[in-house]
């Protein structure tokens, strides 16, 4: 928030690059104005830290662990699935018909290279679902004009979803 040395007027930064007809960074205001602060975020604040709140929570889901259709609970995460996948690709490179996994609780899991790609997908594909919903939200978030009235309200309503819970 920008206040008027004059005149006491306050604006927030788009409104008041909008108004002066300039362009000026963040916490560097144009000569007669000053940065204010409140006990209350402005939009564009509040925007930054739901976006905060967002990427940490989505970053949370994302390397949640990933139980497959035996009940195995394997690490989740993009990581996870590239690793298994290379893994399995290797052995296969090698001449093998088995890897061994090893699940979050670090049982060993003899499988099939089939197998072991199918797990990689599982655990690549949760990723993306939850990546997509991370984007989604965030899209969401850039879509809102801070000028709008209802503005805090509509930062406040986006929420990541984690779509496989």
């Amino acid at each position: 928030m920008y206040q008027h040395e004059q005149t006491g007027e306050k604006l927030a930064h788009q409104p008041l690059q909008n108004r002066l007809g300039v362009s000026f960074p963040v916490g560097k205001p144009p000569i007669g104005w000053r940065q204010v602060t409140s006990g209350e975020p402005t939009p564009a604040e509040l925007l930054e830290q739901k976006r905060g709140q967002v990427r940490q929570a989505a970053r949370q889901a994302k390397e949640a662990p990933v139980t497959d259709s035996a009940g195995v609970t394997w690490a989740g995460g993009f990581d996870s699935a590239l690793k298994i996948k290379a893994a399995a690709d290797l052995a296969e490179f090698a001449g093998a018909a088995t890897i061994t996994l090893y699940d979050v609780d670090d049982v060993e899991h003899e499988v099939t290279l089939d197998q072991a790609k199918a797990i990689a997908a599982l655990i690549g594909g949760t990723y993306q679902q939850k990546l997509g919903a991370q984007k989604a939200a965030l899209r969401a978030l850039k879509a809102i004009d801070l000028d709008a009235p209802d503005a805090r309200e509509r930062i406040e309503a986006v929420d990541f979803v984690d779509p496989t819970v």
